[in-house]
């Protein structure tokens, strides 16, 4: 992506990753995101909470297992 925009891989992870403190030209900005709408560029959010180390995932854990779902009564 920061080829086809001409900037750095710096730039481009700054832009998209919204670094407070980084003053980045304004055409700059336009050009980095228009190339990351043209690739279809998504964020990774496994990639993104193994750097942040959290995931914003919740476990379950029981001691109850069921393999197939309850029936009702007179249903076939």
């Amino acid at each position: 992506m920061a080829a086809a925009a001409g900037v750095s891989v710096t730039t481009v992870s700054h832009i998209l990753n919204e670094v407070e403190g980084k003053r980045v030209n304004t055409e700059t900005r336009q050009r980095v995101l228009e190339t990351a709408r043209q690739l279809g560029y998504a964020p990774n959010g496994l990639a993104r909470g193994r750097r942040l180390k959290r995931s914003s995932t919740i476990g379950f854990v029981s001691d109850q297992i069921a393999t197939t779902p309850p029936t009702r009564a007179g249903s076939s």
